[in-house]
Order: structure tokens, then C-alpha cells, then sequence
């Protein structure tokens, strides 16, 4: 772990912590990988700290450090940490003060690094009794912490009733997301995803548009009715922890996890991430180089 500037083993967080208490907190989440090239590499490692301090400033939180900063510090906690993958979460929250507008509160960031899965196994859905939050009441496109009080109680909803995760619709009836990931629907060869506006727009979500654009495969952000979604050859998540993900099942409907255009999303994002596709290796940022 890192914190304010020091590596250390533990971190204390003051029980008057504003973030705490009032979720101003803001966070991301990354992923780092060996690659074929023999490196660790973090993917899309520079946008999401833009976004880490975009969601701050959408707070009204001035972060310590910068993208530079923070950059060379997760570097740095991946090689102490000995671990050829993981998983990445930065977070910058406010310290002591109660009150929900408090004055004078202090700007705190760290950086934790840890051990992950591969999730392989397809998923599976229920239609969440929640509604995804309204446009109108969050800024959709910071990652603030207290956003996810709404995802948590869906993903709870959705372990009681047996399922994996929920699916959330959003203030339209329409499909909006999963509890921490993006939906991917396929009809007959091409792919849509609801478009921006009612979600979070996830950095993999848009990693998969730009694999699919580029080789050619047929992807319309647009709105998507639960009846589109059900009536679907296949589906998929698209998240930073999930990776490319099928759902086998949404309430009673099953899906196709073998289908052809969903396997192709699914590995088009596998050689991204380990820096296959020349394109786009500009999303990795080396850890460091390579030694024979």
C-alpha cells in the first residue's frame, strides 16, 4: 500500500473521516498483466488516473498529487509487490470533518495493489427490483464511491434470489448496466450497448467499441429495451474486474456464452490487454522492460 506519499503497511482512517461518513471518496480500478512480450503492463493506466482526478474535481477535492505522481507510484508498489498480475485501486478521499458541507477538510489519496482472479465462468442475471440511478441526481461519469451504495444493494437483491449480479434498468425502463460492469447485447452478428447518457461509460466498454470498430465489427450505441435484451443471441459484460464476461441467463431466458461474434470480443480484448494488437499497444504501460 501507499499513502500520502509514504509506502506503508497499514493505513489508519480517522472514524470522522468525511469520506467515510458522507461517500466523498473517488476511486478507480486497473489491472495489470504479463504480457506477450514478456513485460507487466498496466493497462490504460494514464486515463483512468485522468478520470481518478476528473472524479475528484467533480467532488470539489483537489488531489495531492498528480497523474505523473500517481503514475510513478503505482509503478513503483507493482514491482514491491512480487506479483505478475493484479489488480490496481487508487482512491482519493477527504479526511476529518462531519458535516456534509464542511469546511476546511484535507485531500487524502492512496493507492493499494492486490491479487485477482480470472474470471472465466459465464454469469448469470435477474432484473434488479432498483433502478439505476437517475442522470439528473450523479454525474455519471465520475467514479465517486457513493454511487455504489445503489450497485451494492442490486448485487445483494441478486446473490438472495441465487443469481450473480443484477441487471439494472435505468429511469426509462431501459437496460442500463450490471452492478459494477457494462452490457454488451448481440443480435444476429452485430453487438449494441446502451449508449452514454444513463450509465457509466467504462473504460473497457469503450476498449471493446474500439477493438470491434477497428476490425470491422458492427457496434450502435443506443437505447436497448429489456424485451431487445431478451429477445438477444448473446450477451456479455464488459468491465475493468470482469474482463470480456458472458451472461449464460437473465431471469429465465439462457444465452449462448459460445457464440461466435462474443468469442471474438472476448479475445480481441485478451490480446489488447497483453499487447498484441500493434494498435493499440499504446494502452499498456510497461512496469518494466523485459530481462533475458
Amino acid at each position: 500500500m501507499w499513502h500520502d506519499g509514504e509506502f506503508v503497511e497499514e493505513v489508519n482512517i480517522p472514524l470522522d473521516a468525511h469520506g467515510l461518513h458522507y461517500g466523498g471518496a473517488v476511486y478507480e480500478g486497473m489491472r495489470f498483466y504479463q504480457t506477450h512480450g514478456g513485460c507487466r503492463a498496466v493497462f490504460r493506466l494514464d486515463d483512468h488516473l485522468e478520470r481518478l482526478l476528473y472524479s475528484a474535481g467533480v467532488m470539489e477535492m483537489v488531489c495531492p498529487f498528480s497523474v505523473a505522481e500517481l503514475k510513478a507510484v503505482i509503478l513503483e508498489l507493482i514491482r514491491r509487490s512480487g506479483l505478475s498480475e493484479g489488480y490496481v485501486r487508487p482512491i482519493v478521499f477527504n479526511g476529518s470533518g462531519l458535516g456534509l458541507c464542511a469546511k476546511n477538510l484535507t485531500t487524502h489519496a492512496g493507492v493499494v495493489v492486490l491479487p485477482w482472479e480470472q474470471a472465466t465462468r459465464p454469469i448469470s442475471l435477474i432484473k434488479s427490483s432498483l433502478m439505476r440511478l437517475h442522470p439528473a441526481s450523479a454525474i455519471m461519469e465520475a467514479k465517486i464511491a457513493g454511487h455504489y451504495v445503489n450497485s451494492r444493494l442490486a448485487a445483494l437483491e441478486a446473490k438472495r434470489a441465487g443469481a450473480d449480479d443484477a441487471l439494472l434498468l435505468d429511469y426509462e425502463g431501459n437496460v442500463a448496466e450490471t452492478s459494477v460492469a457494462n452490457v454488451f447485447l448481440i443480435n444476429g452478428g452485430r453487438i449494441s450497448t446502451p449508449a452514454c447518457g444513463n450509465i457509466f461509460p467504462g473504460l473497457t466498454r469503450a476498449s471493446v467499441i474500439a477493438l470491434c470498430t477497428e476490425q470491422k465489427i458492427e457496434v450502435q450505441e443506443r437505447s436497448v429495451s429489456l424485451g431487445a435484451a431478451l429477445f438477444s443471441d448473446a450477451m456479455f459484460v464488459a468491465g475493468t474486474a470482469c474482463e470480456v464476461l458472458a451472461i449464460s441467463r437473465l431471469g429465465d431466458k439462457t444465452y449462448d456464452p459460445a457464440n461466435p461474434v462474443l468469442l471474438r470480443c472476448r479475445e480481441l480484448y485478451q490480446q489488447a490487454i497483453r499487447g498484441q494488437i500493434a494498435s493499440r499497444t499504446q494502452w499498456l504501460t510497461v512496469v518494466e522492460e523485459a530481462t533475458s
